[in-house]
């Protein structure tokens, strides 16, 4: 059988030489994930002003500031939270208690359908984020009564959240010289009052008033690379680029021989 030769330091370098290459990698890898926001989030309350009679729907434009740093931008995320405060006043004309179902929902849908809140590009279409407001919970009324029922604003809460890039939301748009314009709308808020399980057969209750406050909250992050993970991966780089077998003098070769 023919000799094998083995060479310890060539097998080391090579092992080293691969280990260097995935730490490269690594660290590109890492870099490219490791963002931080750029300056301070852009907030707008929403509706500026708010309805005041049902369906209590809105529309608003907002003009957001574009980025202008001098990192290239990463990502830009959208975040939509969208609410419903509420006061209903009710009268009981029964001489007992009863239990009633109110429901908040999307007009011009039914009673399962949460009220539309969005954020987009243009209005009507091209939807980025979207929050979906709902309520619907037991109440009781007591005998002979008028009641004033509140539902806050935290029991209706529902949220959304994008981060680009893609098309409906190319970061070329967001980095040009003047403002950008995106448009938040609502088709409006309705309401339904019924007797609960158990209450059938009582009348049901009058409403005396109503009131809807809906709100979206919308804020626009811009987010950059962090200086110190690219310096990281360039420095993994270059001591890859540097690194060079060192140049060694032929000794003798261990080999193995078979019979």
């Amino acid at each position: 059988m023919d000799s094998i030769a083995v060479r310890p330091a060539a097998i080391r370098t090579e092992v080293l030489r691969a280990r260097s290459f995935v730490l490269v990698v690594f660290c590109l890898a890492l870099a490219a994930r490791a963002l931080e926001v750029y300056g301070t989030p852009q907030e707008f309350d929403l509706p500026v002003t708010g309805p005041t009679t049902a369906p209590w729907n809105w529309s608003e434009t907002i003009s957001v500031s574009p980025y202008n740093g001098t990192a290239d931008l990463q990502a830009i995320q959208f975040d939509i939270t969208g609410t419903l405060a509420t006061n209903l006043v009710i009268t009981n004309t029964n001489t007992q208690s009863i239990d009633v179902v109110i429901t908040l929902y999307g007009y011009g849908g039914g009673l399962n359908d949460p009220t539309l809140m969005y954020l987009g590009r243009e209005e009507d279409g091209d939807i980025i984020v979207t929050a979906l407001p709902y309520y619907q919970a037991t109440h009781t009324l007591a005998p002979l009564s008028t009641s004033t029922i509140s539902i806050e604003a935290s029991l209706t809460s529902d949220s959304d959240t994008h981060t680009s890039p893609d098309p409906m939301t190319d970061l070329d748009l967001f980095s040009g010289a003047g403002n950008i314009t995106l448009y938040a709308w609502s088709p409006g808020t309705d309401y339904d009052v019924s007797l609960a399980e158990g209450s059938e057969g009582k009348t049901p209750p009058t409403i005396v008033s109503v009131s809807v406050t809906p709100a979206a909250t919308v804020t626009i992050t811009y987010y950059v690379p962090e200086p110190g993970m690219g310096c990281l991966a360039g420095l993994a780089a270059l001591g890859l680029a540097l690194r060079r077998p060192r140049r060694r003098e032929p000794g003798p070769s261990m080999r193995a021989v078979g019979s």
